[in-house]
């Protein structure tokens, strides 16, 4: 049987997803703003099938983590020191 990405859902071979299926969401979050980005891990950790990989403070290091961590999905903030969030969004994507 195959490995579960999320918990959305029974399991199709016993009815409901036991806890060996379920895998938590893995989020890098970067933002330049301390306070805002412990806020953002507070908010985002609240859910319990999501799990805060990871932080950055500016876009090298977003990346950086990024590459190191593989989380499924980074939040980054538009405009930090370093690298940007576009030139960010570009090396990630390479």
């Amino acid at each position: 049987m195959g490995q579960r990405r999320w918990s959305e859902g029974p399991s199709l071979s016993e009815g409901f997803a036991t806890k060996e299926e379920i895998v938590k969401l893995r989020i890098l979050v970067a933002d330049d703003h301390e306070l805002v980005r412990r806020r953002m891990c507070v908010l985002l950790q609240a859910r319990p099938d999501w799990e805060v990989c990871g932080e950055a403070s500016d876009g090298r290091e977003a990346v950086k983590k990024a590459k190191l961590l593989k989380p499924d999905v980074v939040i980054l903030d538009i405009g930090m020191p370093n690298l940007n969030r576009l030139a960010a969004t570009r090396q990630l994507a390479q």
